[in-house]
């Protein structure tokens, strides 16, 4: 999926699924911590993409996430895999610190599906764009599951989640609607 699509996708699905990542053990969410002059950083000088969910940090913490823990080589290497969910493995030449990575981590399902996260449970409060014309709306030409006639609809409360646009002549964020 493009990073546009995946943003489409979590929003319309309501939840964003966990996957193992490459510190292994159990599926994860997982999501940076940086203020928004990093967030620029990330985007200006390190390629990331402008498309994202923005949460406050209590309600990550409260969903069961928290800051990974940066690992020299050693220390991984005795991690049990449990405790893999929450490493970062910094080799010499790697380092990953200006991500500044939170995870949550959750528990494989029985039916092999990707566990997920409710947005629900994460206080979403803001969406980082890289188009100022996006709306995510989607056309339901026989109605929605909900009995809503046929339309176009947005997800959630969509109109009243602030959205941060990546400007990419000033190169910085801006506010495009709503108050932070």
């Amino acid at each position: 999926m493009t990073p546009k699509a995946r943003l489409e996708s979590i929003l319309w699905q309501g939840s964003i699924s966990a996957f193992v990542t490459f510190s292994g053990g159990s599926p994860a969410v997982c999501m940076t911590e940086t203020k928004f002059d990093g967030l620029e950083f990330l985007i200006r000088d390190r390629g990331y993409q402008p498309w994202g969910l923005i949460f406050g940090r209590q309600a990550v913490y409260d969903a069961g996430g928290g800051p990974v823990w940066y690992t020299r080589p050693g220390e991984y290497a005795r991690l049990d895999p449990t405790q893999r969910s929450w490493a970062v493995r910094l080799d010499p030449g790697s380092d990953w610190l200006e991500e500044r990575e939170w995870r949550i981590p959750r528990p494989p399902r029985p039916d092999n599906q990707p566990p997920t996260v409710p947005l629900a449970n994460l206080g979403l409060a803001g969406l980082l764009v890289a188009d100022l014309d996006w709306n995510c709306t989607r056309l339901f030409p026989y109605g929605t599951d909900d009995g809503q006639p046929a339309g176009y609809y947005q997800p959630l409360n969509f109109h009243v989640i602030p959205r941060f646009w990546w400007n990419p002549t000033a190169r910085k964020l801006q506010l495009v609607n709503g108050t932070t």
